[in-house]
């Protein structure tokens, strides 16, 4: 009994230090199991997928998840990527709301869209591109059922399409183009050292969580795309409108409070002058009475003697 319980515990003891280095499996798809892909197979953090060689998601891919899953799915003729979990465009990618270039002759015509379901999370670090096609449904749908962070920017061209019952939390930069802005159907939450760049105006589309702080005009307007042949309404760089966080200015109220004079200590200094002369006449006239009746009563008195 006591070898077999040795054996047994040597075993256990072997299977727990080879625990560490068995690596989980990881799938590797690229372009050519697209069509699986979109069968319903999931792309997990642990896999990647490469298109023409260049990585597309995974840990050093332009997208990486974090948690969950990600799949592909075909609906509306348009093919649909949907985030479940939580992913990250890293840092310096440029990511297109559209059929990849080496997928197109899969996608039989199929236009694309982006979807965050409901409790996952997008964090951009890079910039999400949201074209505006070229007719059909060609131009790029995204839609934010989750939570979307914007630490880069997300440019929504004119015919691209924004919706979602999310939050979308503006860090960095949030760019509009197009002069009727129905195709921003989502609010914006605008937080600091946040900016948003419109051709029309977003009335109602904008908000901030940020105490002591107020939704106001940028004085700079001028946003530069990452591509050079895209351009506001006006045909430049520059927007008719731009947004961002100031703080709120304290209003002092002025103080009207007056003190009112203190009247009695003049009172007693000022003298009416009037009053002043008739005194000092009565004064001198019962001076003058009283010596005249002292000299007319010595006289009389040397008389009488």
């Amino acid at each position: 009994m006591k070898r077999q319980m040795k054996v047994f515990l040597g075993l256990f003891v072997c299977a727990f230090m080879i625990i560490p280095f068995v690596k989980v499996n990881a799938a590797e798809y690229d372009q050519n199991d697209f069509g699986a892909l979109i069968g319903g197979t999931p792309i997990t953090s642990n896999d990647t997928l490469t298109v023409n060689g260049a990585p597309y998601i995974g840990a050093n891919g332009a997208l990486t998840i974090n948690d969950g899953n990600i799949t592909f799915s075909i609906d509306n003729n348009r093919i649909v990527m949907t985030i479940d979990g939580n992913a990250t465009l890293n840092d310096g990618e440029n990511f297109f709301v559209k059929v990849p270039d080496a997928l197109e002759a899969m996608a039989g015509g199929n236009g694309f869209a982006l979807v965050i379901s409901e409790g996952s999370t997008f964090n951009i670090n890079g910039t999400v591109i949201i074209p505006a096609g070229s007719g059909g449904n060609t131009n790029g749908l995204a839609t934010n059922n989750g939570t979307v962070n914007v630490n880069g920017t997300i440019e929504l061209r004119s015919t691209g399409s924004y919706t979602g019952t999310g939050t979308t939390n503006v860090n960095g930069n949030f760019v509009v183009y197009g002069l009727n802005g129905t195709n921003l159907g989502a609010n914006l939450v605008l937080n600091e050292n946040g900016s948003i760049y419109s051709d029309s105006v977003l009335d109602g589309k904008v908000t901030t969580n940020v105490n002591g702080m107020q939704i106001s005009d940028k004085a700079n307007k001028d946003y530069d795309s990452v591509t050079d042949s895209v351009v506001t309404a006006n045909g430049d760089n520059t927007f008719a409108y731009a947004y961002e966080l100031s703080p709120i200015e304290e209003v002092v109220a002025p103080d009207n409070t007056t003190t009112p004079e203190d009247t009695t200590s003049n009172a007693e200094e000022v003298t009416n002058p009037k009053t002043a002369d008739s005194i000092l006449l009565i004064t001198l006239a019962l001076l003058v009475s009283g010596g005249a009746a002292v000299f007319a009563g010595r006289k009389i008195a040397s008389q009488r003697m």
